[in-house]
């Protein structure tokens, strides 16, 4: 008989496998057309056992859904400030090229979620909030160092690099030949004085992530495949909260 320990474990994994089923149902046909019975049918458990592990239902599961993708961007954005910071904008976008299931779900659940009534509408706008916040700080930090083109206004320039981000996304997941963390470099280097890759950053913490991320090679993501994997992993990287807070957004 399995021990507390054995039962937590258990439990654990089996709330993994509805939180990824649940990625792979809401990727493919959106939060309104699912339900949690067709979550339950692909981890092969009754509607009351997954209410039993998430017992608010759907929205429980879109909002553990949410916060998930959310948890790799914090990691790599933490501490970050100024050209580090940006730095750590383009290796989330490199990571992306690898996790087509996870930005398709997001795309879904971002356009349903426009809807003023839909469940993740507050999530969207306080995260968007979040994320504009967050890179025009770190544009402030480099214009504060001398290294924002003379007329760039941060608050522009964040809006600029976020509408870049989401729009590359879309084109990447219907097939245009196009590599996400070059592209978004490239348009962010546009508004500093030097390349965002061309030396480390001027501001940061006293170890410096940016020295590595700058220094990586900039590497064509591969043509996305026709369909979405059947696994999503649940720790994706792709979001940007912003740094040291929850993207609960």
């Amino acid at each position: 008989m399995a021990g507390p320990r054995g039962e937590y474990r258990k439990s654990a994994e089996r709330r993994a496998q509805i939180l990824e089923a649940a990625h792979v149902v809401f990727a493919r046909s959106g939060y309104t057309g699912s339900s949690v019975n067709e979550i339950a049918r692909q981890v092969g458990m009754t509607q009351t056992g997954v209410l039993h592990h998430f017992a608010g239902g759907k929205v429980a599961l879109l909002r553990a859904v949410l916060e998930s993708r959310d948890h790799g961007a914090e990691d790599v954005l933490a501490g970050r400030t100024g050209r580090d910071f940006l730095a750590g904008l383009v290796e989330i976008s490199r990571r992306q090229g690898e996790q087509r299931g996870m930005v398709q779900l997001y795309k879904v659940l971002a356009a349903e979620g426009t809807d003023p009534d839909h469940p993740a509408h507050d999530y969207f706008v306080e995260r968007f909030s979040r994320i504009t916040q967050a890179v025009t700080a770190a544009y402030q930090a480099i214009a504060a160092d001398g290294g924002l083109v003379d007329g760039v206004d941060p608050g522009r320039a964040a809006i600029d690099t976020l509408a870049a981000t989401e729009g590359l996304e879309v084109l990447w997941l219907n097939g245009l030949d196009v590599d996400m963390a070059a592209d978004i470099e490239r348009l962010i280097s546009g508004f500093l004085t030097a390349p965002l890759g061309q030396h480390a950053a001027t501001s940061g913490p006293a170890t410096d992530p940016s020295q590595v991320a700058d220094q990586a090679p900039v590497t064509r993501s591969r043509q996305p495949p026709d369909h979405v994997s059947g696994r999503v992993d649940g720790n994706s990287d792709s979001g940007v909260p912003q740094s040291g807070a929850r993207a609960g957004p």
